[in-house]
């Protein structure tokens, strides 16, 4: 069995053919001079050595843009171990990478599920299409021997079609009566009238008018009531009736990279965490508000704002002199909502918000936040549209499902 890593012949830099043993599952220091050779056998050595058979593992199109070390000048180094460097200097240009970005398998993931994800309902694992008007209206449409009429806005009629015949009806307005035989000065002129036994024309007739930005009403003669309908001409939905479930108009590729706005979570802006306030840094539990409990109030733009306080409390009879670990919820409710002259940590959290622009009020927020995994997105930085696209529609993986796994051996 290996007990240690086995160094013969180093001559990288200013090494002269060096031989060492490195123990394993031991921690190894080197020290020594400045220029003594300790960054060149743990670094230009052992970490070049084992990042440059990891390079050589990879794929022939991924080895292209990778900028890969050149052999090192070493007899031979057994066994050769991956490994990872923390130099001095931090490399990571940005504080949303992660393994995934650093090895390009976000690209391709993005890449293949722009080509090859089916976009499908979440709910019903069936697919999303674009609705129709017939399937849009014929949730509506109940009675089989009553007459339905579709109108539209006079203006609208006289704007988008002034150059066809003017209308049989139209109706006063929404609550003006109704259909009747054609009058001018109506707000509403009919395009068109129709039965639930002639339900399947309606795509056929209605083209014309669902291609324009323009609102349709449908009027029950029956009922004499109105219904404004929120169509829209290339939405998809799932086909499933009932189920509202919407998706992507025009698929795009960005809409699967968490480095794009339309593709990255609204919440966490695809950093996959949040920066929120953190109360065990804003209260102390153990001690009192007479005893500096509220910490917060002790910043100087808030130190005037403890008396308030304290007043509001015997107001409302709370003790000032329990700890705050043992108040109620009433308590909290008037420490955060404030009440009179204390405004509450809710208001305080929005003026230093509006004073971001200090620099010492950044540093100040971001000493009592923490960071907590983004609750939209899960952590995996990604909108939740793309929870609704699926490779291969038995086993239904999706980008977010597959990105969220963690990497083992």
């Amino acid at each position: 069995m290996t007990k240690s890593i086995e160094i013969r012949g180093a001559r990288v830099n200013n090494l002269k053919d060096i031989n060492l043993d490195i123990p394993l599952n031991k921690i190894t220091c080197f020290f020594g001079a400045s220029g003594s050779g300790k960054s060149s056998i743990a670094f230009h050595t052992l970490y070049t050595e084992s990042k440059r058979r990891f390079l050589n593992s990879f794929p022939t199109y991924l080895k292209f843009f990778s900028d890969r070390p050149a052999p090192v000048d070493v007899d031979s180094i057994q066994p050769v171990l991956p490994v990872f460097g923390l130099p001095q200097i931090n490399p990571v240009v940005g504080t949303r990478s992660c393994v995934s970005d650093i090895m390009q398998l976000t690209d391709l993931l993005q890449a293949h599920f722009y080509h090859f994800a089916h976009e499908l309902c979440p709910k019903h694992k069936t697919p999303i299409s674009e609705s129709s008007f017939f399937d849009y209206i014929e949730r509506f449409i109940k009675d089989e021997k009553t007459s339905y009429h579709l109108l539209i806005k006079a203006q609208d009629f006289r704007e988008y079609f002034a150059h066809t015949p003017f209308p049989s009806r139209s109706l006063a307005g929404l609550k003006k009566g109704e259909v009747r035989i054609f009058n001018e000065d109506d707000d509403f002129w009919e395009v068109h009238r129709f039965k639930k036994k002639h339900l399947a024309q309606l795509n056929t007739v209605m083209s014309a008018y669902t291609k324009y930005p323009i609102d349709i009403l449908l009027y029950d003669a029956g009922t004499k009531k109105t219904k404004q309908l929120n169509f829209m001409k290339g939405e998809r939905k799932c086909t499933t009736k009932a189920c509202g479930e919407i998706g992507l108009p025009h698929k795009k590729m960005m809409h699967f990279s968490p480095y794009n706005p339309l593709g990255a979570c609204d919440r966490c802006g695809g950093f996959g965490e949040t920066l929120d306030y953190d109360i065990d840094k804003l209260v102390d539990p153990n001690l009192s508000v007479a005893e500096g409990g509220v910490k917060l109030l002790e910043y100087k733009r808030f130190t005037g704002q403890l008396e308030h306080l304290i007043t509001c409390m015997k107001r409302k009879k709370i003790s000032i002199n329990k700890p705050i670990s043992q108040l109620n919820d009433e308590f909290w409710t008037l420490l955060y909502d404030g009440m009179g002259a204390y405004y509450g940590l809710n208001e305080f959290f929005k003026y230093l918000e509006s004073s971001k622009y200090k620099m010492s009020v950044r540093i100040f927020i971001r000493n009592i936040q923490k960071s907590t995994r983004c609750d939209n997105c899960h952590g995996t930085r990604l909108e939740t549209h793309t929870e609704k696209f699926f490779l291969e529609e038995k086993s239904y993986l999706s980008l977010p499902g597959l990105v969220s796994l963690n990497l083992v051996q």
